[in-house]
Order: structure tokens, then sequence, then C-alpha cells
């Protein structure tokens, strides 16, 4: 049997607070706490995407597909049946010394004849991946694709017959994925392998031959959305014309930070690096299924993982662990496979990208549509937003009766459901804390995900929000909410407090920021709510009008740098005092007025004008309309989306028409009776007149004429 948890809240949105009541279903309890959501209205869940467009469109993809594949795949990690010593099973030609002329014939016998690019794109699709990115070109300098560049490429010294990237940037665009390239800076063909370091300076006289391929690649094959540049030590200058070259030919193509210098537009991180936080975006984790090799390779204890069915069921775990932190955090995954130089995908990865396929169907809101949330980090998992619902991944493990906390959540929560399934959970929402409690066993051997439906978008408080009721706040680092910079541990890019006028709002507010490390003249955004203010560090020492601050709303202020050098280049402040001061303003719904009717007809109706402490009307009338407008005096505001203007119409009722007079009879006649239906005899209506003017009195005669009695009235004359 189930028990009602009723739940008596308001339904907030930003800007307004509109009470209602909800009822949310969950399993018995002893003593049922019914959900007490804030009345302070919390600001969008849903971490705000990146200004630039190019950006947002790529962070929407999630999910894409990394392939290595080259002549190196035919080796598989072995020379001359001796293992290579070192290093990536892709980098063997440097790490087993071999040379030129045994590369080449090792190339010659590169036919491919399972190579399926349509296959390929297929189970990228079918694992809920949105882009495949494969490598152009690696360290080797071996081309795969047709280029007129070099003759150390795919057509030219291969026995393969077509141009893989041709293929697959068709392929990729029949099943609906996004294309792109990954392209080695170094090249082993221009300079001597460093395999240990791969850190090559790039000589100016190479910079030609990179721009020709480069040029190739970004105007034969269609859009193309990521270039994942790699290695090398370009300079700052060598790194920025490459960026360029790209954006020139492909504007909506994201260039990752391997093109080094801090001129990508992304950060990828280390090799395998899967942040546990949230990032600022945009930033990609790029993870092989066997972190030792990203090409393909058969050393026996990676063959030994292949031939473990225990061994496929935790790497899909893993797999789907790594996505949906990945995704919380405010990144992207590229999952990277590396095909046989067969062309025959992995069996085993195959597999792997199944079971994560598997899981994306059956919860498809993680990918589809989500953001990741301002909601602070957990100790049982993450939690992205998408639509009307927060979905929670309990990475943490799954126990019966275990209970675990999303705090921050502001929304009236209409349920909490094992996402996919009908199957309720009960839970207790006090203030912004949401406390859910697990039952059972497992729902979803990979992860679990709850899903909590919210009345309307999902809405934060921050706990360390500062409120006040006489216009003045004050908040320090302890108070702000702080965005790391996706540059490893150098600091974070942004610092966001909360405030909260209680009761009445603040207006002509002034915002003060003071900090050691606060610069004179470098410039700083100062972003209130939704409004960005370009602003000096001096200005900020002395002041800046910030406007108004909306009653029981939190209020987000950000400070962050105006104009960095780079997206993920710290603020540089980590201890800072913020003081805000402004005048308490009463908010206030003006009164309607009314129309008075008028005591008689054919008269205009007055208006009435209500009074209301704080608010003022003007009339003006226009023939039989009276537009009425309110205004506020000093120290109040009107509520937002109050009505603030009416029209009323005061037009005179009618008056009731006058009852129609007789028609006289012409004088001297007398009405003659006549017979009705039933056979007696009645006058006509109305009265036999003679000489009307002259007679007085009545004289009534009666006569029987048959059976009917007859009446005659006459007038007699005076």
């Amino acid at each position: 049997m189930r028990k009602l948890h009723f739940l008596a809240s308001s339904a907030l949105t930003l800007g307004l607070i509109t009470s209602m009541t909800g009822l949310a279903f969950a399993e018995p309890s002893a003593d049922p706490t019914p959900a007490n959501p804030s009345p302070v209205v919390g600001v969008d869940a849903a971490v705000p995407y990146t200004e630039s467009e190019r950006a947002q469109n790529w962070e929407k993809l999630k999910f894409g597909m990394f392939i290595h594949w080259g002549v190196y795949s035919n080796f598989g990690g072995y020379y001359k049946g001796q293992r290579q010593p070192l290093g990536y099973p892709e980098q063997i030609k440097a790490w087993s010394k071999i040379s030129d002329e045994d590369y080449l014939a090792e190339a010659a016998q590169m036919n491919a004849p399972e190579f399926d690019a349509h296959e390929w794109c297929q189970n990228a699709k079918d694992a809920g991946m949105k882009y495949l990115v494969i490598t152009s070109k690696h360290h080797d300098g071996f081309a795969m694709w047709d280029t007129a560049t070099t003759d150390y490429n795919v057509i030219d010294k291969t026995d393969m017959g077509l141009d893989p990237l041709e293929e697959l940037s068709t392929a990729c665009a029949d099943v609906g994925l996004k294309f792109g390239v990954y392209f080695s800076i170094i090249d082993w063909t221009k300079h001597e392998a460093e395999p240990y370091s791969n850190m090559n300076k790039i000589p100016e006289s190479m910079m030609p031959y990179i721009k020709s391929q480069l040029t190739e690649l970004m105007t034969k094959y269609g859009e193309i959305a990521e270039v994942w540049f790699d290695m090398g030590a370009p300079t700052a200058d060598q790194s920025e014309r490459m960026a360029k070259w790209v954006h020139e030919l492909q504007p909506n193509a994201m260039v990752s930070s391997r093109v080094w210098n801090n001129k990508g537009d992304f950060e990828v991180g280390g090799d395998n690096a899967v942040f546990s936080q949230k990032r600022q975006a945009p930033w990609e984790a790029a993870r092989s299924t066997f972190p030792m090799c990203w090409g393909y390779c058969k050393w026996p204890e990676i063959e030994n993982k292949r031939q473990n069915p225990a061994q496929l069921t935790y790497q899909i775990q893993h797999e789907v662990n790594n996505l949906f932190t990945t995704v919380a955090n405010g990144g992207q995954y590229l999952l990277n496979i590396g095909p046989k130089g067969t062309g025959e995908m992995d069996p085993f990865e195959v597999n792997i990208l199944k079971g994560v396929g598997e899981w994306n169907k059956a919860h498809p809101a993680i990918l589809n549509g989500s953001r990741y949330a301002r909601f602070p980090q957990e100790n049982w998992g993450y939690a992205v937003v998408n639509d009307n619902a927060v979905y929670l991944g309990v990475t943490d493990g799954w126990a019966p009766d275990k209970t675990i906390q999303l705090r921050g959540l502001s929304s009236t929560v209409k349920s909490v459901t094992i996402d996919g399934t009908d199957t309720e959970l009960p839970f207790t929402h006090e203030g912004t804390t949401l406390t859910v409690t697990l039952r059972g066993n497992s729902p979803d051997a990979n992860l679990p995900v709850i899903k909590v439906e919210t009345e309307g978008k999902p809405l934060y408080l921050s706990e360390k929000t500062v409120t006040s009721d006489n216009g003045t706040f004050t908040a320090t680092e302890e108070n702000a909410e702080s965005m790391p910079s996706t540059l490893g541990y150098s600091g974070d890019v942004s610092h966001t407090v909360y405030l909260t006028a209680k009761d009445n709002a603040v207006m002509d507010a002034t915002a003060t920021v003071t900090s050691n490390a606060l610069k004179d003249q470098t410039m700083y955004a100062l972003t209130v709510g939704d409004t960005r203010m370009e602003v000096t560090g001096a200005q900020l020492k002395a002041g800046v009008e910030i406007g108004t601050l909306a009653a029981n709303t939190a209020t987000p202020v950000m400070l962050s740098l105006a104009n960095p050098p780079y997206y993920a280049t710290p603020l540089g402040i980590n201890t800072f005092q913020m003081d805000v001061k402004g005048t308490v303003t009463k908010v206030v719904t003006p009164e309607a007025p009314t129309v008075v009717p008028a005591d008689k007809c054919g008269v205009e109706q007055t208006v009435k004008l209500p009074t209301q402490e704080g608010v003022t009307y003007t009339t003006e009338k226009t023939n039989s309309t009276v537009h009425v407008t309110a205004s506020v005096t000093k120290g109040y505001m009107v509520k937002d989306g109050a009505t603030v203007e009416w029209d009323l119409s005061v037009a005179a009722q009618p008056c009731p028409a006058a009852p129609a007079k007789p028609k006289p009879a012409a004088p001297g006649k007398v009405e003659q009776p006549k017979k009705s239906a039933d056979g007696k005899y009645t006058v006509a209506k109305g009265i036999a007149r003679t000489g009307a003017n002259n007679l007085t009195g009545l004289i009534a005669l009666s006569f029987i004429v048959g059976a009917t009695a007859l009446t005659v009235v006459s007038r007699k004359r005076r």
C-alpha cells in the first residue's frame, strides 16, 4: 500500500513566486516529512553555455569516438616478432627503430579488406556518440588521406585503393555524426623522432607544408567539427597561425589545446585523464579502451582482457561511469578504439560500444539536451539537468535503504523515480535539501540513474547565499562558489556570490570589491544576473552600480576577467571581500481601479481609485474611456509582472424605453361583439368613443344575446 507525501510549497520561477500544492507518491514510511522548498527564488540550475556559438554547438555533442588507425596498426606492437620496448604501439616506428624501408614494406601489405566506414560510423552512432575523430596523420608522418603534399600516403604506399577520410566523412554524414580529424604537428619525415617527449621544435621551413596539409583536410571532407592537434613545440606565433588556418576554412571547427601556447578552443588535459570535479567548459577527456594502446596492439595482457568476460563487464561499467562523470563536470568524452590493420574493429571494443549504447538508450536524457549543473559535489555521484528534471547518477554504489542528498534544489519536487521506470523512491525535501532513500537492488548494473522531476525547470539556491533585510551585504571567498580552470591546478576562472534581499527589494545597489590581487588597470567582468559589465580594478575598488536586487530572489554576482588572453586563464584572485549597499525598497502590486455605476440612467459612470501605500494613480479620459496608470513613490517598486495600466469604460447606462400608448378608435364607432371559437361573444379591446371630448361619466349596459352576456360601455354627456 502506498502512502501519500503531501507537499505544500511554492512553484519557483525566476522573478515570480506562484503558490501551489503538489503531491508525491512514495513507499510507506513511518513518519513522512512534508517537503518545504525555500521561499526564495533560485537561479537556473544549469551552468550557462560558453558565449561562443561555435563552442556551444560543440559542447552539445558530449560523446565521441576517437580512432587511431594507420600503418602502425599492421604491426600491433611487434616488429620482427619482438615486442616494442616502450611506449604506445602507434609510435612503434620510433621505439623499435624501424627503417623507412621496412615501414613502407609493411604499408604495402595494408589492403584493409575488412574496412567498412559505414560500419564504423554506425557502431559509434549506436553507442550514443555524436561525433568521430580519426587520425589523419600520426607522428610517423604517414598521411591517411589522398594528399598532393607527399607520396608518403595511403593512396601511393598501400594497397588499400581508397581514401579512408573520404569514406568516413561521407559515412558520418549519412548516419548523422559530426566529423573531425587528429593531426600530429611533429612529423618524423621532417625531423628526428624523440618519442620520450615528442616535443620537437617546429622549423619555420616546415610551416608551409603544415599549411598545405591542413588546407587539404579543411577543404576536401565537408564540415569539420574538431581538429585534434597533437605534440611538438611550436612557437606562439606558429600555434596562432595553425589555429587561424583552421578557422579561416572551417569557422565552426574547434581546435584542441595541443596546438599549444593557449591558442586552442578547448583543453584536452593528459592522456586518459578524466576530471572528477567541475571545470570551466569547454574541455574534452580523451581515453582509450586500453590505456596502454591507442593504436591496435596484441600484447598478452591486452589479449587476456579480450578473452575475459568479466573484463568486458568491468570495461562497460567503467566507460559508462567515465562518460557520466565527464558530462556532469562539463566536458566531452572522447572514447578511443584501435582497429586492426585489416580494417576490422576489435570485437572486444565493439562489445564495449554496444554495452555503453544500451545504457544510453535506457537513459537518453543524459546525452540529449542535458547540461552540467551548479549543484555542489556530492560523495554519492553526480547530477545533470535536462528540461524539468535533475538526473542523479549514483556512481558510489547502490544499497537498500541508503540515503543520498542533493543540496541546493529550490524548485518544488513533483516526483522521484528510477529513471526509465515508474518506480517511485521515498524522499523528503526540507528547505533546499532533497533526501532520497534507495530501495532494493541496483536497477542498473552499469550506472543507476534517478530522475527528480520538478515544477518547472530545476532551480538552484546556494547554501552560501548572503541574505540581508537592510540593503547591506558582505561576502568573501568563503561565500563564493568558484569555477576551476581546465588548466589543471592553476586556479579559478571566476568567483560567484549569491545575494538575496529579504522581503523587500534593494534599489540603486553599489558593489565594491577589495583584494590585494585586484589590479587597477586590469579589465574585469562583473556579471549580475544576466547583465555583464566590464570595469577596471580601480572602479571595483571605488564601487560599481549594479542596479536592483529583487526581493526574495537569489541574484548571482560573478567576478571574472573581461578579456582573458586565453579562455582558461585563471582570474588570479584567491581572497577578496565584496560589499554591496543599496536602498531597501518595498515591492507592491498595484490594486486595480473599479467602475462605480451612476445613480440615474443616462448619466456617465465614475472610476474609483484605490488608496494604497506607496502607489499613486493618474487618469486620462478620452470620450467614454478612462485610462488609469499606477506608479510608485520613492522607496517602493512594482512587482515584476504586475499590471500598472487599465482602460475602463464609463459610458452611461441607457434608460428603459417608455410604454406604447393604445391606438384611439374612430369617433362614433362602436365595437361590435365578435364570436369566439367557443361560441361566446366579446367586444374587441378598446372602448367605443362618441364625442370623447364632451363625455363624462360611464354608463354600463348589459344585454343578454342568446346565452352570451354582452356589456356595452358608453359615456354619458354632461
